[in-house]
C-alpha cells in the first residue's frame, strides 16, 4: 500500500542557558535562549513496512520492520529509559553514540504507533549544527524534531505544530526523549527547543 503523504521537513533550534545552569535541576529559575543553529529532520514515505534512520552526524544507518518494533502505553513504563528492557533480539540497537538516538526513536516509536498506524514505513534523515556534548541543546533540538514528526505522521497535531495545544504536546513527548536519554532530565532544553 502506498502512503498518502509528502516529504516534509521539520526543525529545532539549540539553546544556550545564560543563567542558572545548573540550577535549573533543582527547579530553580534559569535564563536560556534558543539558538540560530538548528536540528532538521526529513521526513519521506516509503511503500514497505520499513523505517529508516538516517542520522549521518552520528553515522547511524538503521533499519526496522514495523512489525517487530514494540507497541506499548506511556505508562507500561515506570520511566522512559526503562525502553530498553523492551528491545528484542529481533531490533538491532547498536552499542555507541547512536544507541541513545535509536532508543528514543524506539521509545516514540512504540507508544504513539498504535497498530492502525503501523502500515506503510518511512524513513527519517535528521542532520544538526548543533555539536554533540556542548551543552548547546543537541539531544533536545533532536528530540523536538523527533516528537513533532511522530505526533505529525499519527495525526495527533491540531495545527501543524502551530498552536499552543501543539506545542505543548510536542514538548511533552520531547521531553519524555530526553528522559530516554538524560534519566532527570530540567526540562528547559526541549521547552526552548519547542
Amino acid at each position: 500500500m502506498r502512503n498518502s503523504w509528502s516529504p516534509f521537513v521539520v526543525s529545532a533550534p539549540g539553546k544556550v542557558i545564560l543563567f542558572g545552569e545548573h540550577a535549573v535541576v533543582y527547579g530553580k529559575a534559569a535564563v536560556a535562549g534558543s539558538l540560530n543553529l538548528r536540528a532538521y529532520a526529513l521526513v519521506t514515505p516509503r511503500d514497505d513496512a520499513t523505517i529508516r534512520l538516517v542520522f549521518p552526524d552520528i553515522d547511524i544507518d538503521a533499519h526496522f520492520s514495523t512489525q517487530t518494533l514494540p507497541q506499548i502505553s506511556k505508562e507500561d513504563l515506570e520511566h522512559p529509559a526503562e525502553i530498553e528492557s523492551l528491545v528484542t533480539e529481533a531490533i538491532t540497537v547498536p552499542a555507541g553514540p547512536g544507541r541513545t538516538a535509536i532508543l528514543t526513536f524506539i521509545y516514540l516509536y512504540a507508544c504513539l504507533f498504535g497498530s492502525a498506524d503501523r502500515g506503510s514505513g518511512f524513513t527519517i534523515t535528521v542532520r544538526s549544527l548543533l555539536p554533540v556534548g556542548a551543552g548547546l541543546g543537541s539531544s533536545a533540538a533532536f528530540n523536538v524534531t523527533l516528537s513533532a514528526t511522530m505526533l505529525k505522521l499519527t495525526g495527533k497535531l491540531v495545527d501543524e505544530g502551530a498552536s499552543i495545544e501543539d506545542k505543548k504536546l510536542i514538548n511533552e513527548w520531547a521531553f519524555r526523549g530526553e528522559q530516554v536519554a538524560h534519566g532527570t532530565p530540567s526540562g528547559i532544553d526541549n521547552s526552548v527547543a519547542t
